[in-house]
């Protein structure tokens, strides 16, 4: 009887071993992994602006919690940009963000970038409007500074206002939010003409004693171009 007690701790004694054991290689091996590091979507290969992402291209990738870039997504998210556009070039590796793509309403031609105009700039702007819009600008004095396709509206926490709703009527438009941000699509000419309309606004002021806040530059009238108006009733 003594022998068998001896024997049954001797096992018991190996199979705590092979178990602890076990639970390093796991540790090691995966554990480690899924208990300090999260998983988010990256590309498995460099896209150039205007190619389609499918999810050959999509990889998981495991990084500690600070080293997530803001806004990354799981793979799982990522998957449904499948079939959009790259709105820039990206590099293989660079985790994937919702803003990263885009339907063809905000493909970039060359030169084009999207710029953000700042909402201390804008006077006057419908809250009708949508991504995908082509907007006139103008300024109070009544300089047309060019028309531009709206790419994202954003509201005060930086979320995603007022997605593109092609061949609906502008008047039967409800609004997501209030829009913050406007960010357009143009090239750097565009952009610094934009900036050239609201400095020479500033120093009409100035120059005739109007310094009164810090919102000089607040004079971009901003419209949904003409022949955007319409739709389907």
């Amino acid at each position: 009887m003594r022998g068998f007690r001896i024997r049954k701790k001797t096992l018991i004694g190996a199979l705590l071993m092979l178990l602890s054991l076990a639970g390093v290689f796991y540790w090691e091996s995966a554990g480690r992994e899924r208990a300090l590091m999260v998983r988010v979507a990256a590309l498995s290969a460099e896209l150039k602006a205007g190619e389609t992402l499918s999810p050959s291209d999509i990889a998981e990738l495991s990084v500690p919690p600070e080293a997530a870039v803001a806004g990354a997504l799981s793979p799982d998210d990522a998957a449904r940009l499948s079939g959009l556009k790259a709105v820039r070039d990206m590099s293989a590796g660079e985790q994937i963000r919702d803003d990263m793509f885009a339907a063809d309403v905000r493909l970039l031609g060359p030169g084009q970038s999207i710029y953000s105009i700042p909402a201390a700039w804008i006077y006057s702007r419908p809250a009708s409007l949508c991504a995908g819009d082509e907007l006139s600008f103008f300024t109070l004095e009544g300089l047309e500074l060019g028309s531009f396709k709206a790419a994202y509206l954003r509201g005060s926490s930086e979320q995603a206002l007022n997605e593109p709703r092609r061949g609906e009527n502008l008047l039967s438009r409800v609004s997501d939010g209030i829009i913050e941000n406007i960010e357009i699509v143009c090239t750097k000419d565009d952009f610094f003409r934009i900036l050239a309309g609201t400095e020479a606004h500033e120093a009409a002021l100035v120059a005739g004693g109007s310094y009164v806040s810090a919102d000089l530059r607040r004079c971009l009238v901003i419209c949904v171009a003409a022949d955007e108006i319409g739709g389907e009733p």
